[in-house]
This record gives structure tokens, C-alpha cells and sequence, in this order.
């Protein structure tokens, strides 16, 4: 259907509505009554007019769709052209009607008239009105179309389409609603059995409507511009092949001959052996379509550690919290169309579909060595099979990459098929090969001769990879690799040593700052110990304390002059020592790598790739025995340790940043090493064979590995991996415990380290007892030193956590009262120890310990204020606790919502929106919300929180049953007393194992308890209520020295429930 034939109809609809409007004017001169009907009727059919103009002058000369784009603007256009004829048989039947309402023309204008006109309208009011709703709907489904129209023929840039893709939305949600209006009303008059011409006229229209929803929002989906492009790797200059592939791929992912009103997810695999191009065609297929989608986004799925981390990247674009379920759920929901690459989705014990965003948005493209993952494609053949390329279209790539200019000779191209026969014509080993070739290394004549020595050096070799054509690629490698070899020079030898590093790294994005920093690093922890070292000669020191600063310099001594391996390429070794780093070196030796196609380069952040077979084959390659294996995967772990920072160093946003980064490579080298280990282990399986593997590989734990496992738990507690940090935190302390002892500082900051990783675990028991075991050592520093004060205060809050709150008020007062001494008050941690006593002091509920409480606070808050500054995480904590003050006193309540939404917004935007404190500014909004009579929001409030916390923390965690516990409150105040019971009653049973110190009797759970003897007594159920009196009153007797406050509550309650159980009693007899 052309625009013209569409012109034509809108222009009749434009006269008709033109003689509408000008009779209409002529009516309110004969009946005054009924002005504002005919005024508000004017309004309507001249705004039908305009309309209709804009039809004519939109579509005269519109040009014809063309692509993917073409069915569905030939629906838009349908769809224009039947709302165009409808508009115009109502603006028909509207001039019909006011006829009617009129009478005759030539009648005169007499009040007995005027009264016979009101008299007619009011007998035609109804229809009236249903013809002015329905062509005000109309009205507005001919905008929505041209709006869709005109996103396919105008593409607008990002901001330009954001607003009007807004816009858009808007009008589609009023749309839907009036369209939901009209089905109720479809629905009640098939209960009055009305008339059903009328009825099928409604539905006609609806269908109408619905269908123009599902093509504009097809069009808002074909039209999104690209906001994010990002692929497993940049396509190659010399990309050859796989043509029809790519046209029969993007027929089935953008049709243009099918109703794309019809939507689902689509899913794609491209399924073959490795090496033969599945990456890099569909990287060609994303570059190629790029305009065709809002973003493509790229997925690593050889681990699921991998995947999680590539979705969290994507966070930044839907502006969720950077974890695989929050974009995955943003993505479900997002309509405009994105492109989704997991690539490398080759374990067959993984299950990919749980990594797909749910719903029928988004296209998926899926790369897979492994044939059982070819049931996840759903849209035509559901997947491609890639085995070798076609003989032409080998031949090409290979002469490209070797740049053989054109024409090629017979000989030339027998020699290539030749070659690329031999190489199975697999994209990735003929890329290689012809690299070699084009560097002069090789011949297109000598090149099948040399590749057949090496051939059978791999087939001979132990263990050789059981599928022919992966050797042979293997063989094409170790040919640009053994070239390097011998060339013998200095940046020969460092790309095989950084070669051999990255096999042990993740393949994909190997930053160069790890080089950068690995090297860096150590000049600016070596100033840092001297610096140490030098304030703590200052003072005296017991025999004890230089007795074990002589072992800790004697151990630096024995590694120093350790005849082992280095654990560091001589390049990092050689650099390190004078903190500079010789870039130009660095660089050279990458870029030979390069040149041979070893490795790829990421431009866009500095960062170096490997191919997965490539990264394989370097492990496994000959002559990489499994002492070579276990020396350079230390080599490898090493670099990267030596790339991070212990605090107090190392805390710029930059660093937290290249910690996220480098996860994976810790990852996939502590893999490695794991691996290693179970060979060694099974390789010694007689005494000479032990025997030669001890002389080969010394697996016991040294000063280097301790250094390791301490730099990586830094980069594990960091990203809230808690179990790992704690694993190798309990390693690096019984090494330092060991050699060390708790009287040097590096075990007690170990130890502390660890204990504050089992806080965040909730498990505050364990936590004690190292703190415990820190503040024991610190005698021998005094009791007015920096550190026995700060373990005081820390000791302090874990006592705290576990509700002894007698013996934490005693620890942070001394805390407070020392650091006063040392530093003032002005000091940071004298500010953040007067806050641990504030909150502490609080829970004591007395008017003059509230007091003190809120002095405490107020000072902590207004001096990291003034040093911190206002928005500084620790400032936030100071003012939630003078929130959640006046929240316990029952004042200030609309202050304290202000300010807990304040800290749950800063909190949001430094850590994140799933982040433990954001969840805990939720729970205590929500708390003063509930008290405030907000119940529905803040049910959601903590509803929203609770589905965090189980995923993240666990439901058995105190944040966690903390949280269920203010449900628990809403709930009650809600009058939803049978799930307010319920849920209390599986938060107290929980609580019972908070502490092995207070058992039954945890603060927490007397407060749950205290929350459902309420829930009782609204009930009426007095007998619970009271029994639960007696066991809350004997919990406070146990956990407090004197009277509680809250005992002397519960007490007066109970004796209100046994009274309204007397008189209830009494009623009933």
C-alpha cells in the first residue's frame, strides 16, 4: 500500500471534518444550552483535521522502506490507512448525528425550538459521547503510527531518540490503558446484552489498537540507535569467508519478509571445532549490523566466574548493580533490541540457559566447541556447524594475510591449497601460518616441508591431543613459537617469558598495567616498609621484639640468596628494583608476539587476548613439563601479586578498579595451580619417582606464596568473595604465626584481617577470639598504643554484634578515652571510636545513657564532617545511628525518614545497590517509615532488601533475620497477623544460633520476641502473649547486671494481658 493512496483518504477525511467543524459553529447561535458540548466537539474534529494533514503531508512523498524495516512499515502504513477510513466514517456518522440533534435547516430560531434541540441532545447524548471517545482514540493511534513511521525513515541520534522513544512510551502506556478501558466496557455490556453490532465494532477497534502497540513498538526496536558496541575481539583486517552464513544469519535475526510484531528472544548457535572462525564471524556479524541494534554486548562463558564478571561489566549501561542477575534483569526488560555474544560456551557441565535473560527480548549468538549446546538455538536451522573453510575461500584468507598481491599465479595458488589443505582449512592455524610466511620465516614453497618436521615432533610427543586437526594447529603454532625461540635476543627471550606468563593468565583481556604495576609496585612498598621500620626503632623495644625483627630480616636474607627459580621474569626483576619501567622493552617484546599472530591486542584499553586453543597449547605445549608448569604458573601468580597493593596502600578508586579487573586471571592462575598439584600428587606414586618431583617442585608454603595468598584475599574480600578471602587469610596467618609470631605486626594485621572477614560472615564467635588473641600480643606495646586502643574499639564492636553490650561499652570507652589522650578529638579514629560507643551506649535505653548516646554521636558526626566530609562512608554510618536515635526515642520521625533516605541514596551511589550497608539503610527506612504509618512502602522497601540478602548473604545471616524482623514489624502494623506470626516465629528459631555466648537469649531475638508478643496480644491470643512475657523477662534478667528498662516494660505488659485476659474471660461467662 503506497503513501499515496493514504494521502488520497486523508484528505477526504480532512473535508469532512472541515464541514463538521463549520456547522458546528452555526449551532450556538440557535441553542445556548449546549455550548460546551458543541465547543468541546469543535475542538475534537479540528484537531482530527490536523491530523489528517499531517497524514497528507507526512506520507505524499515518503520513501519506500527498504531491509529488515520494510514488512513492518508496510503494517504501520495498513494500519494508518484502516485508522484514516475508520476516522473518517465517525466524522460521517458525528455530522449524521448533529443533523439529527438540529433538525430541519430552515427552521426558525425560537425558544420553543431551542427547548426541542436540548431535548433531541439529550436523547442522542450517549451516542455523542461514544463518538467523541472514539475518535479521540483514533486521534491518538494515527500519532503513534506516524511516530513509529517516522523513527524507521528519520533515525534520530542517541539523546534525540532517548526523548523521543520517551515520549513514545508515554503515549503507548495512556494508549493501553484506554484500550483496557474499552475491554471492561466490552465486558459489561455482554452482561447486559447489549447490542451486539455495537460490540463487534468495539472489538474490531481493539484489535486495531493492539496491533498498532506491536508494530510502533517493532519500529522503536529496529530503530533504537547503538549506545554500546563491545565484541570478544576486533575482526581482523584480512577476515575472509562465511558469506552466506552471514546472509542467512541475519535473515533469520532480521528478517525483513516476517511480522516482527511477533516477539520472542531469538537464539542462534555456531557450533564447531575450535579454530574455525566461530568467534570471529560473529564479531563480522555484530560489526556488520551494528546500526540494527541498541547495544551488543559480549559474554565469556568459560567459566561461570567469567560469565558473572562479563555481565557485571554491562552494568554500567543499565545503571543496576554489577552482578550477572541484576543486568540479566534489566535486559529482560529492556524493549529496545540488543545482541547478546556468549562466547566460548564449551563446558558441557555448565547450564548455559540459566545465564539467559528471561523473557522474549534480545537476540543471543552462542559459540560452542560442544554439541549438546546446540538445542539452545530456537529460530530457523537453530545453529551452524563450522568445520574447515571452503578450498577458495582458505586459499584467499591465507594469501591475504601473507599479502600476495594480486594476480596469483598457478603455482601460488596450488601452494596455498596445498598449505591450507594440510592445515585442515581452519581460519585460526591459516592465519598463523601465514603470518609466519609473510615475516619471511617460511616460503609459500618451503613452508608444508618444516610444518612436516614439527608435525611429527606433536604427534610423538606423551600426551598428544587425541583429534588430528587440533595437532596439526598445534603444529603451525609451535613453528611461529620455536622462530621466536631462536632468534635469541633480548626481546626474543621476554616475549617467550611473557608468552609463557599469559598461558597461565585468563585469554581474554590481559591488562598491561599488570606488567606496568607488577614492576612499579615495588619501589613504592619498599619505601613504605623502610618508613614503618624507622617509626618503630623509634621507641624501645623488648629482647622479644628484636628477637623476631632479626628472624623476619633473616628470612628476607634466605630468599634473597634462594638458588630457586626466580619468581619474577628478569625483565619485572631487573626494572623492580629501580621502580621504573622500561616501557619501550615491554612493549617491543608484546608486539613480536603480536606480529605472530600469538596474541591479539585490545586497543581500546590496552589490554592483550589469546586465543583459547593458542592458551591451551602454550600450557600443554612439548617440552612444558609439569615443573615447568608449577614455575610459571608462580611466575604468573607472582606477577600478578606483585601488580597489588596491601593497605594502608593502594586505596585510590584506580586501584579498586584494576582489582575488579584482574579477578579472573587470579582466578584461572590459582585453577592452574590447583590442576598442577593433582598431577604432582599422582605422579608420585613410587619413592623415586617422589624423590625426583620433591627435587623438581617444593610444594610447601613459603615467604613468596604467603606474600600471594595475601595480596589475592585483599582482591576477593574487596569483590565480596568472603569464603576466599578467609581461606588464604587463615594461611598467611599460620605462616606469621609460625615464623613471626603475634608480636610482629604483620601477623596481628593478618589476623585482624581475617577477623573482620568472619564479622561480615556474621561469624562474630570466631572474630573474637582473634581480636582477643591481637589484644593479648598488644601488652607488650602498652596499653595507651595506637594499635591496642583500635583493637580495643574493634574487640568493642563485635562485642556489640553479639549483643554484650556491658562488655563493649567497656572496651570502646577505653578506646575513646585513650585516643582522646593521643590525639584529640579531631583525630579520625578517635571520631569513628566515639561513634562505636555512641551506638553501643543506646542500647541501654536509659533517659541519661540516651543522652550520652546522642552527645557521642553528634560529635562523631560533626567532626567526620568536617575532615571526611559530609558524604564520606563513615560520616553516613555516624548519621544513620542519630537517625535510628530518634527513631528509638519515637522524635523527629519525618528528620529521620529525610535523613535515612538521604544515606540510602549516597550509599547507593558509592557502593552500589545491593551492597550490605545499602541493604541495611533500606531495612532501618523502612523501620521509620512503618512508624510513621508509610506501611506499603516500606514493606516494599524491605521486601526488596530481603530478596538481596538471601542471594547475597544468606538467609541465616543477623543482617538478614534483622531484616526479617522488621518485616515481621510491618506486618503487624499492616493487621496481616497470620504472616506476621509466621515470619517471626522462623526469625526467633533462627536467631537461637546467633552466638554461642548468649544462645536463647541474643538481644536480637528478645527484640523478635518483644515484636510478637505485640503480634499476639492484636490478636487476642493472651495466653502466648504472656508466656512469651515470662521468657522475655528472664532473657533481660540473664544478658543484664541490673533491671533493664525493657524489663520493667514487658512487666508492666504482661500485668495489661493477664487484665484484658480477666475481662475477656469475664465477657464470655
Amino acid at each position: 500500500m503506497d503513501g499515496l493512496s493514504i494521502a488520497t483518504g486523508a484528505l477526504s477525511l480532512a473535508d469532512v471534518c472541515w464541514r463538521v467543524a463549520k456547522f458546528l459553529r452555526d449551532i450556538p447561535a440557535a441553542i445556548h444550552g449546549i455550548q460546551k458540548e458543541i465547543d468541546a466537539l469543535i475542538v475534537e474534529v479540528e484537531s482530527m483535521e490536523s491530523v489528517a494533514k499531517s497524514v497528507n503531508e507526512y506520507l505524499c512523498d515518503e520513501p519506500a522502506a527498504a531491509g529488515p524495516s520494510a514488512a513492518n512499515m508496510e503494517n504501520l502504513r495498513k494500519n494508518c490507512r484502516k485508522s484514516l477510513e475508520t476516522c473518517e466514517k465517525i466524522v460521517k456518522d458525528l455530522d449524521s448525528l448533529v443533523q439529527k440533534i438540529r433538525g430541519s435547516p430552515k427552521s426558525r430560531v425560537s425558544p420553543l425550538d431551542a427547548l426541542s434541540k436540548e431535548s433531541r441532545r439529550r436523547k442522542h447524548a450517549a451516542d455523542l459521547q461514544k463518538l467523541r471517545g472514539r475518535l479521540s482514540l483514533e486521534k491518538q493511534n494515527l500519532h503513534i503510527l506516524l511516530t513509529g513511521i517516522n523513527l524507521y525513515n528519520h533515525r534520530a541520534p542517541g539523546a534525540a531518540f532517548d526523548h523521543v522513544s520517551s515520549g513514545l512510551h508515554s503515549q503507548i502506556d495512556e494508549f493501553k490503558r484506554r484500550i483496557e478501558t474499552l475491554e471492561r466496557q466490552l465486558q459489561s455490556s455482554h452482561e447486559v446484552h447489549r447490542d451486539r453490532d455495537e460490540d463487534n465494532a468495539t472489538m474490531a477497534d481493539i484489535s486495531q489498537f493492539q496491533s498498532s502497540v506491536k508494530f510502533v513498538a517493532a519500529a522503536m526496536r529496529a530503530a533504537t540507535p547503538d549506545k554500546s558496541f563491545d565484541t570478544p575481539q576486533p575482526v581482523k583486517s584480512v577476515y575472509t569467508g562465511r558469506a552466506s552464513y552471514m546472509e542467512r544469519l541475519k535473515d533469520i535475526l532480521l528478517p525483513s519478509n516476517s511480522d516482527q510484531a511477533v516477539q520472542k528472544q531469538q537464539r542462534f548457535v555456531i557450533y564447531g571445532m575450535g579454530g574455525s572462525g566461530k568467534t570471529q564471524f560473529c564479531c563480522k556479524f555484530a560489526e556488520a549490523n551494528r546500526k540494527s541494534f541498541w547495544g551488543v554486548f559480549c559474554i565469556d562463558a568459560s567459566s561461570h566466574e567469567r560469565i558473572k564478571q562479563s555481565y557485571a561489566k554491562i552494568a554500567n549501561f543499565g545503571k543496576v548493580e554489577p552482578n550477572h542477575i541484576a543486568v540479566m534483569h534489566w535486559l529482560s526488560n529492556w524493549e529496545r533490541r540488543w545482541l547478546l555474544l556468549i562466547d566460548n560456551a564449551d563446558d558441557a557441565e555448565m547450564e548455559l540457559d540459566h545465564y539467559f535473560p528471561k523473557g522474549d527480548r534480545g537476540n543471543i549468538i552462542i559459540t560452542t566447541r560442544n554439541p549438546g549446546l546446540r538445542g539452545h538455538g530456537n529460530v530457523g536451522p537453530k545453529y551452524f556447524e563450522f568445520k574447515g573453510m571452503e578450498v577458495g575461500e582458505a586459499s584467499d584468507l591465507l594469501l591475504k594475510v601473507v599479502e600476495m598481491k594480486k594476480p596469483w599465479s598457478a603455482d601460488v595458488l596450488s601452494w596455498a591449497t596445498q598449505i591450507t589443505e594440510k592445515l585442515g582449512f581452519l581460519a585460526l592455524a591459516i592465519t598463523v601460518a601465514g603470518v609466519a610466511i609473510r615475516d619471511g620465516i617460511y616460503s609459500l614453497s618451503t613452508y608444508l616441508p618444516s610444518f612436516n618436521r614439527y608435525w611429527e615432533q606433536i604427534r610423538r610427543s606423551p600426551n598428544p591431543h587425541p583429534d588430528t586437526e587440533y595437532r596439526k594447529m598445534f603444529a603451525t603454532f609451535e613453528m611461529s613459537y620455536r622462530k621466536i625461540e631462536e632468534e635469541s635476543s633480548v626481546a626474543s627471550k621476554d616475549a617467550i617469558r611473557i608468552f609463557q606468563m599469559f598461558a597461565f593468565f585468563h585469554f581474554n583481556n590481559i591488562p598491561f598495567d599488570i606488567l606496568q604495576k607488577a614492576i612499579v609496585n615495588g619501589g613504592i612498598e619498599k619505601r613504605a616498609e623502610e618508613n614503618a621500620d624507622q617509626e618503630a626503632l623509634r621507641g624501645p623495644l623488648t629482647w622479644y621484639q628484636w628477637y623476631n625483627y632479626i628472624r623476619f630480616y633473616a628470612l628476607d636474607f634466605i630468599a634473597a640468596t634462594d638458588p630457586s627459580p626466580p619468581s619474577l621474569p628478569p625483565f619485572i626483576q631487573e626494572d623492580g628494583e629501580s621502580g621504573i619501567l622500561n616501557e619501550r622493552r615491554v612493549r617491543y617484546a608484546l608486539s613480536r608476539l603480536t606480529q605472530m599472530s600469538l596474541i591479539m591486542k585490545n586497543p581500546e584499553n590496552d589490554s592483550f587476548s589469546m586465543h583459547p586453543l593458542i592458551h591451551l597449547w602454550a600450557r600443554e605445549r612439548p617440552g612444558m613439563s609439569t615443573s615447568n608448569q608449577a614455575l610459571w604458573s608462580n611466575i604468573a601468580a607472582m606477577t600478578l601479586a606483585q601488580s597489588i597493593l596491601l593497605p594502608p596502600l593502594g586505596n585510590s578508586e584506580e586501584e579498586e578498579l584494576f582489582r575488579r579487573d584482574i579477578l579472573p586471571h587470579i582466578d584461572h592462575v590459582r585453577t592452574c595451580q590447583e590442576a598442577i598439584a593433582r598431577t604432582i600428587r599422582q605422579n608420585r606414586k613410587d619413592f623415586w619417582s617422589r624423590l625426583v618431583q620433591w627435587l623438581e617442585i617444593e610444594p610447601s608454603l613459603g615467604r613468596s606464596q604467603v606474600i600471594i595468598y595475601a595480596k589475592f584475599s585483599r582482591v576477593f574480600a574487596q569483590t565480596g568473595r568472603w569464603k576466599d578471602a578467609a581461606e588464604l587469610q587463615q594461611s598467611v596467618k599460620e605462616y606469621t604465626d609460625r615464623f613471626l609470631g603475634l608480636g610482629h605486626p604483620a601477623t596481628r594485621r593478618i589476623t585482624l584481617a581475617l577477623a573482620f572477614t568472619y564479622w561480615n560472615q556474621g561469624k562474630s564467635d570466631l572474630a573474637e577470639d582473634l581480636q582477643k588473641e591481637v589484644l593479648q600480643a598488644c601488652n607488650s606495646l602498652g596499653p595507651d598504643s595506637h594499635e591496642t586502643l583500635m583493637t580495643k574499639d574493634v574487640l568493642g564492636q563485635t562485642r556489640w554484634q553479639q549483643g554484650r553490650y556491658s562488655e563493649a561499652r567497656e572496651f570502646q570507652q577505653d578506646a575513646v578515652d585513650g585516643l582522646l589522650r593521643l590525639h584529640g578529638p579531631k583525630h579520625e579514629d578517635t571520631l569513628s571510636a566515639m561513634r562505636s560507643l555512641g551506638r553501643t551506649m543506646a542500647k541501654f535505653y536509659e533517659d541519661e545513657d540516651l543522652k550520652e548516646a546522642q552527645r557521642l554521636l553528634r560529635i562523631a558526626f560533626d567532626g567526620m564532617s568536617e575532615i571526611l566530609g559530609p558524604k564520606h562512608l563513615k560520616t553516613l554510618d555516624a548519621r544513620e545511628d542519630l537517625a535510628m536515635l530518634d527513631l528509638l526515642q519515637e522524635q523527629n520521625l519525618s528528620v529521620a525518614a529525610e535523613t535515612m533516605q538521604q544515606v540510602l541514596d549516597c550509599r547507593k551511589d558509592k557502593l552500589g545497590k545491593e551492597h550490605p550497608y545499602v541493604l541495611l539503610a533500606m531495612a532501618n527506612l523502612a523501620r521509620v517509615k512503618t512508624a510513621l504509618g508509610e506501611h506499603s512502602e516500606a514493606e516494599t522497601l524491605v521486601r526488596t532488601g530481603l530478596e538481596i540478602a538471601d542471594r547475597n548473604l544468606g538467609e541465616n545471616h543477623i543482617g538478614t533475620l534483622m531484616g526479617r524482623t522488621v518485616l515481621g514489624i510491618i506486618l503487624t502494623n499492616e493487621s496481616r497477623f497470620g504472616e506476621a506470626e509466621a515470619t517471626l516465629l522462623q526469625v526467633m528459631e533462627k536467631q537461637r544460633f546467633l552466638t554461642s555466648s548468649r544462645g536463647d537469649f541474643h538481644p536480637d531475638r528478645l527484640g523478635t520476641m518483644i515484636e510478637l508478643c505485640r503480634c499476639y496480644k492484636l490478636q487476642r491470643k493472651y495466653d502466648e502473649s504472656i508466656c512469651l512475657c515470662d521468657e522475655i523477662i528472664q532473657g533481660l534478667q540473664q544478658i543484664s547486671l541490673k533491671q533493664h528498662p525493657l524489663e520493667r516494660k514487658t512487666e508492666a505488659e504482661k500485668q495489661d494481658l493477664i487484665e484484658r485476659k480477666r475481662v475477656a474471660e469475664g465477657i464470655e461467662a
